[in-house]
């Protein structure tokens, strides 16, 4: 009998050639779990760990798992009640909320270096009828993607990525700090790895060479196309950034180094925090900038380069209106968190009204030319 992915036309040769290639790769690699991880709608990584067997069963028939964090805030709240007809959601396949069926994407996988015979790969979530699961962040972007490709459009994107390295004094455990629904617990308690404002400076890099020695080794790795660590402005600010990437490898690279980073670190000892602006004194604010382009998917043209002394092709200066034009409605996407949104004062290098410029780093799209034959957009963004 035909399983859930046969089912629903999902399985092609090029599928069928990368499972295999996954299941040799385990086999040499003597794996015993799979992490089969998906992005809810904060860009938080959510799923199981699959035994090698259950894996293999889930190549042909999906593995299901509650849709239940698609009804929580931040806090882990629910927001939504799932008992009420359309779940909250106005979708009656939402209603009580469903189990939906995680697909393994076999291209993604990897085999962390940090963890004993584990390896890691994304899912994409589908609704049991087949559909792909409307509220599934990574179908969105396959989407867009895909509506990209039709009009002859390849996206392309390049990481710069800033965040704290803290290390943990108490892990504060005790019962009082466990929090519940809708209260967080309350944060470990941490000490910066540095001390003073001091953009740049080679002995910053020095003094957390012993740890980022490793972050690096095993980004590396995982197959992560890292160009360069940087000493961010604040103390224990650190700043790392990627090679361009094109479509949904950008978004995957992002989540898979996020969460390497904090896993290695907090293996360590230390606290990795992505957060805009954690709660210490003398912190400064750290957000992230996303370089986009468009190539000609068959010639590999930018084509956002311009003619004359024009500052972006029409291609270019539409693709800067349509950001404009949908930027407030999209932060709820950016900057899904208050502590973002504290941010957005005048003159703090955070993008505090919607405009562009040519090389303003004070722009919320800025426009990025390093010679005449490139032009990019870089789009700053508080999480």
């Amino acid at each position: 009998m035909a399983g859930f992915i046969e089912r629903n036309g999902l399985l092609t040769t090029a599928y069928r050639d990368a499972v295999q290639n996954v299941l040799q790769q385990i086999e040499q690699a003597d794996i015993r779990m799979i992490r089969l991880s998906w992005p809810d709608q904060y860009g938080l990584l959510r799923g199981k760990m699959l035994s090698v067997a259950a894996l293999k069963s889930a190549f042909s028939s999906g593995s299901e798992v509650t849709m239940a964090p698609f009804f929580f805030d931040t806090a882990s709240a629910i927001v939504f009640n799932p008992f009420q007809a359309g779940g909250g959601f106005g979708d009656s396949e939402l209603s009580g909320s469903p189990s939906v069926v995680m697909v393994p994407d076999p291209t993604t996988f990897r085999i962390l270096p940090w963890a004993d015979r584990t390896g890691w790969m994304l899912a994409d979530l589908y609704m049991r009828s087949g559909k792909p699961f409307a509220l599934s962040p990574r179908a969105i972007l396959k989407k867009a993607l895909q509506e990209a490709s039709d009009m002859g459009c390849e996206f392309k994107a390049g990481l710069e990525v800033e965040w704290y390295l803290t290390r943990i004094v108490d892990p504060c455990l005790e019962p009082e700090t466990l929090g519940g629904p809708g209260t967080p617990a309350a944060p470990p308690k941490v000490m910066p790895v540095a001390k003073g404002y001091s953009y740049l400076l080679e002995n910053h890099l020095d003094e957390v060479e012993p740890l980022m020695s490793t972050i690096r080794d095993h980004v590396l790795a995982l197959g992560m196309p890292l160009r360069s660590i940087e000493d961010e402005w604040a103390p224990s600010q650190m700043e790392t950034t990627f090679d361009v990437m094109s479509g949904m490898n950008v978004a995957d690279t992002m989540v898979l180094f996020r969460n390497a980073v904090k896993q290695i670190c907090r293996r360590n000892g230390y606290l990795a925090s992505f957060m805009c602006k954690p709660k210490i004194a003398g912190f400064y604010a750290s957000g992230w900038h996303l370089h986009q382009s468009l190539n000609d998917k068959i010639t590999g043209t930018n084509l956002f380069v311009p003619t004359g002394n024009d500052a972006l092709s029409p291609t270019g200066l539409s693709y800067v209106a349509g950001l404009l034009e949908h930027a407030g409605p999209a932060s709820s996407f950016t900057t899904p968190t208050i502590n973002g949104y504290r941010r957005r004062r005048p003159y703090s290098l955070a993008p505090d009204r919607m405009t562009w410029g040519i090389d303003n780093r004070a722009a919320m799209a800025r426009l990025c030319c390093k010679d005449w034959r490139q032009s990019e957009v870089g789009c700053r963004s508080a999480p």
